[in-house]
């Protein structure tokens, strides 16, 4: 801690350049985010994301294609209204679904929030309809499911 400074003007401080660092920036017609911290670049492009280590070598991120419960599957069709603040950014891609992201020392976080339940055909049983969301990968990771099943992972072929 600098000499003659208070350790709450400090800690105001610190916590300022940590927030700059995972601020979300405007780039051309998208946005970017990097974590120094796990030295990753993000790129938003209004359909989706992709992160890139800071010294290359692969690609990987995510797009939303459709959310909803079998046989009403809701289509994401762009442009989404975009949001950022600081490290948060999002987008409203209906009056249903928004998606988000969170940029911070812990890594980069994304959800989904949904404003209600979507709708669900009364025929079908709604104790077993599970709630979907259709992703399409992006990027140049092979994925390779693991033998129980459970975890995809991305290779670098």
């Amino acid at each position: 801690m600098p000499e003659g400074l208070a350790q709450s003007d400090w800690l105001g401080i610190r916590a300022a350049y940590e927030a700059g660092r995972h601020a979300f920036q405007r780039v051309g017609d998208g946005w970017m985010g990097s974590n120094p911290g796990q030295r990753l670049d993000t790129r938003f492009d209004g359909r989706g994301f992709v992160a890139s280590p800071k010294d290359g070598g692969w690609e990987w991120g995510l797009e939303l294609r459709s959310y909803g419960f079998a046989g009403q599957e809701r289509a994401v069709t762009g442009p989404p209204v975009v949001e950022a603040a600081g490290s948060r950014l999002s987008y409203q891609w209906d009056d249903m679904v928004r998606e988000w992201w969170v940029n911070d020392a812990c890594g980069l976080e994304h959800g989904f929030t949904l404003q209600a339940r979507p709708p669900q055909d009364s025929a079908t049983n709604a104790q077993s309809s599970t709630l979907s969301f259709r992703l399409a990968v992006r990027g140049g990771l092979s994925p390779r499911t693991t033998a129980d099943a459970q975890t995809v992972e991305f290779l670098n072929a």
